[in-house]
């Protein structure tokens, strides 16, 4: 026997490998092309099937479904599908208890529930054998089922979704079906492309903010800030409907936690009394409290405002993941739409003229039936065919169509009654060969077809747009004043991203600072409880942390890692992080190529509600990263060629765009760059006024 030895290593990698694809495209992530990950499109096909549009057994629809999908009930996949205020457009219709996507509360079990195909699904698989898809073999290969649904309109953005699979993950919005559809026409029509706006199933609200909105639809990610829709009566403020991220239960929790650590004094009570009119969750204030004020606090400490985070990973029509923005998926959409109506076409076309050639053949024998008789009688099964052929010039398919006809069929009058048809078959085939030649064609097709289906499925928007500017007159500051203890600490920065915050009560009876083996201080400033960091990295994100959100360390204590209090991408490197306090006027940011950025704070403090700041400084290598208060201060610049240059920030035009390039601060040469910045009253190069310039030079070499 020989054996083979394998790396371990290589193994696992192998193996994962394939696992990891298999997750991705076989489970995790929608298909761009109708929308559907597998185990839905294999709900619905088997649905199909069992021609369940009438009310069925979930328990028995599930059952069938392991015909196609061998992973154990789909039944919460088929919950998901039927709930109400999940989808816009549910796929499914039910009768019976399905929970509900605002809710925690479970579902009935599958014996006592039924499900029937929602119209707009029978619509979406209708065209399925008409072979504008591939049929493919199920796990065993005793059935076929479609690749993807013909769809014919773009459902990948009509459903909100979301997949987490190795190394990738999910979170497609949904977008109202008639925005969705007109916005795809004008763009077929016009090439206009509108910004769309999401909408979900839950009818909270949903914040119109143009710079995120537009990430969105030209890049895939972007977070959609939610608010949940009130009423304030009273004392009371009634919670009607709620983001489509969150549950009823998860707010009613974290105010009750906030109540409990006395940080929402303001509220004697909630109650649920949701019924079958709908939601009502009841937030009861004390008296003599602004309901305005509390309504801010609640948005801005509970899940009555959410962020939802598109990523909209999709798998391409090339079956591999790829981040698109909403008008990439509908390009690519659009092209893979043309060539299923070009493949339908083409067989449409190939079953009207195999009935062509059949109705040519009955034209050449209408003539003369009584011997058409005559050789059927006098032939035997071995010639007839031949026989027919020879008489009367036929192709062997017209001959064995002839032969198959029952005695009452060979009549001038049945033949002619036939023949009738020959002039609009003959007029359909033109037309389809004119449209497989032509896009233009195509794309009245597809207009024809998102009309159709707005007529018979558009509804209009769940979720209002809302805009920033309207909400309540109360800054947010204000109410992060009243509710964030204001206290004075001492922000101390490590080499390994860690992070202490200290009071300075606290500090005042410090000993040493326990810090890891490796570690040191780099950074360390003075500022409130109330103030934030600004976290950069190696990909432009500039993450925003609130001191409050950090605990309070020890001396003896490590402190929080940085890492931890973020999320940060695949890869993402931290390179430096740099705490904010009220003097804070500039962020000051030193590139390779001799430029230096002085940027003016505010722009870092703006829409303090985002964690994440995109493109938050130019997208070159920076080597020097600070705050600068109200005061310059002198920084070196040290070139690769042995060139350096001191001169003071002041002579820094100060900019407000953070993706600005800089300002020259030392010329350099063709191929040179600079290799470290360090601040004058920090550096220990001697005689450092030889080398100060009061604009911008080349340098001097340095003194030997």
């Amino acid at each position: 026997m020989d054996l083979t030895l394998k790396n371990v290593e290589n193994i696992v990698e192998d193996n994962m490998g394939q696992f990891s694809t298999y997750v991705l495209l076989s489970r995790a992530i929608p298909d761009i092309r109708d929308g559907l990950k597998p185990s839905y499109r294999r709900v619905l096909w088997t649905m199909n099937e069992m021609k369940a549009t009438r009310l069925t057994k979930s328990a028995n629809i599930w059952g069938e479904v392991m015909r196609y999908h061998p992973h154990g009930s789909t039944y919460p996949t088929m919950v998901g599908m039927a709930q109400k205020d999940g989808q816009l457009n549910p796929y499914l219709i039910g009768k019976g208890n399905f929970g509900q996507h605002a809710s925690e509360l479970a579902y009935a079990s599958d014996r006592y529930t039924e499900l029937k195909l929602a119209e707009i699904s029978i619509d979406m698989i209708a065209d399925s054998k008409k072979n504008g898809v591939k049929m493919i073999d199920n796990y065993d290969s005793t059935r076929k089922i479609p690749e993807v649904f013909p769809v014919k309109y773009p459902s990948i953005l009509a459903y909100a979704q979301s997949g987490i699979g190795v190394g990738f993950s999910s979170s497609i919005p949904s977008f109202n079906i008639t925005e969705l559809c007109q916005a795809t026409i004008d763009y077929i029509l016009r090439g206009e492309k509108r910004l769309l706006i999401p909408d979900f199933g839950t009818k909270a609200f949903v914040v119109n903010d143009e710079e995120i909105l537009r990430t969105i639809n030209e890049n895939g990610r972007g977070s959609i800030v939610q608010r949940a829709r009130v009423e304030i009566d009273g004392r009371d403020i009634i919670i009607k409907e709620i983001p489509y991220d969150t549950t009823k239960e998860k707010i009613i929790d974290k105010i009750l936690k906030l109540y409990k650590e006395d940080k929402l004094k303001e509220v004697v009570k909630v109650d649920d009394i949701s019924g079958l009119s709908g939601m009502q969750v009841v937030i009861t204030a004390k008296k003599g409290i602004d309901m305005d004020m509390l309504l801010e606090k609640l948005y801005l400490n509970t899940p009555m405002q959410t962020t939802y985070s598109a990523n909209m990973m999709v798998v391409n029509t090339k079956g591999l993941p790829e981040l698109k923005g909403v008008w990439s998926i509908l390009d690519e959409w659009l092209d893979w739409r043309k060539d299923v109506i070009t493949k339908m076409l083409e067989h449409d076309t190939k079953l009207k003229n195999a009935q062509l050639e059949i109705l040519y053949g009955l034209n050449l024998i209408k003539d003369d039936i009584e011997e058409v008789i005559s050789i059927i009688r006098n032939s035997t099964d071995d010639n007839l065919i031949e026989n027919l052929q020879k008489k009367f010039a036929l192709s062997k398919i017209q001959a064995e169509r002839i032969s198959e006809l029952k005695l009452r069929n060979l009549t001038t009058t049945f033949i002619k009654k036939q023949m009738a048809s020959i002039g609009e078959l003959e007029k359909q085939v033109a037309m389809n060969n004119e449209a497989i030649k032509s896009d233009e064609i195509k794309n009245k097709m597809i207009v024809s077809d998102l009309e159709e289906t707005i007529k018979k499925f558009g509804k209009e928007r769940q979720t209002e747009i809302i805009e920033r500017a309207s909400f309540a007159k109360i800054k947010k500051s204000v109410i992060e004043e009243k509710s964030i203890p204001d206290y004075n600490v001492k922000v101390f920065v490590t080499k390994e991203n860690y992070v202490k915050k200290m009071a300075l009560t606290s500090l005042r009876q410090a000993g040493i600072l326990k810090l890891k083996d490796s570690d040191e201080i780099i950074l360390e400033v003075e500022t409130t409880n109330t103030e934030e960091i600004l976290i950069f990295t190696d990909k432009q994100n500039v993450y925003k942390k609130r001191l409050s959100e950090l605990e309070d360390c020890k001396p003896n204590q490590l402190g929080s890692y940085i890492p931890n209090e973020i999320s940060l991408e695949s890869g993402e490197t931290i390179l430096a992080v740099l705490p904010l306090s009220e003097s804070s006027k500039y962020v000051l940011i030193g590139y390779e190529d001799g430029k230096v950025a002085k940027i003016d704070v505010e722009s870092y403090r703006t829409k303090q509600n985002r964690s994440v700041l995109k493109n938050g400084y130019a997208d070159k290598s920076a080597l020097l990263f600070d705050i600068l208060g109200t005061e310059n201060v002198d920084i070196i610049a040290f070139a690769d060629n042995k060139k350096v240059v001191l001169m003071n920030t002041e002579t820094i035009n100060s900019k407000s765009a953070k993706t600005t390039q800089g300002v020259t601060f030392i010329k350099l040469k063709d191929g040179c760059t600079v290799e470290k910045y360090e601040f004058a009253e920090k550096s220990e190069l001697p005689e450092k006024e030889y080398y100060r310039l009061k604009s911008a030079g080349t340098g001097k070499y340095i003194k030997k």
